[in-house]
């Protein structure tokens, strides 16, 4: 009975100590890889797995995502983080610095314009102010970037 409770708890610690293999891949090329672009995206898709398994580990990944596309001057990829940093605190409830990172990522954004990435912040903050009870602001920043969808892929609104 006792070698059955020690294993019990050895599957148990095992099983949650283990990371997705595609997320391990992603925490090799941060060690391996000298492409920065490469990297952040790496560090950028660890730490949004990591939001909802090890918030922690996110925010230490953000950070370094951070500071290293800021040090290699690489802004597409520094917006990208924005938005990610504004989802980990908008999954921990911390609204006011979600929206924060979020309006930070849609004003980079749009100076830089990348409408990819403005469609993504509005997005964000169509949410954030949809989880604060923020009906039609939400509505606001989801109808712009509908918008903007529809303006920069028409593709996807032949009717």
């Amino acid at each position: 009975m006792r070698s059955f409770f020690i294993l019990l708890l050895f599957i148990s610690i095992t099983t949650q100590a283990q990371i997705p293999a595609h997320i391990d891949s992603l925490l090799r090329v941060l060690e391996t890889t000298d492409n920065d672009s490469l990297k952040v995206r790496a560090i950028n898709q660890a730490a949004f797995y990591f939001i909802f398994n090890n918030p922690e580990k996110a925010h230490d990944l953000l950070q370094e995502g951070k500071n290293y596309a800021s040090v290699n001057r690489l802004p597409y990829s520094y917006n990208q983080l924005l938005n990610t940093t504004g989802i980990y605190f908008d999954v921990l409830r911390v609204s006011d610095s979600a929206k924060f990172y979020f309006e930070k990522a849609l004003q980079l954004s749009r100076e830089n314009q990348w409408p990819d990435q403005e469609e993504k912040s509005l997005n964000n903050l169509g949410m954030n102010n949809l989880n604060s009870g923020k009906f039609s602001v939400a509505l606001e920043h989801f109808s712009a970037g509908y918008e903007l969808v529809k303006t920069n892929q028409p593709e996807n609104f032949v009717g």
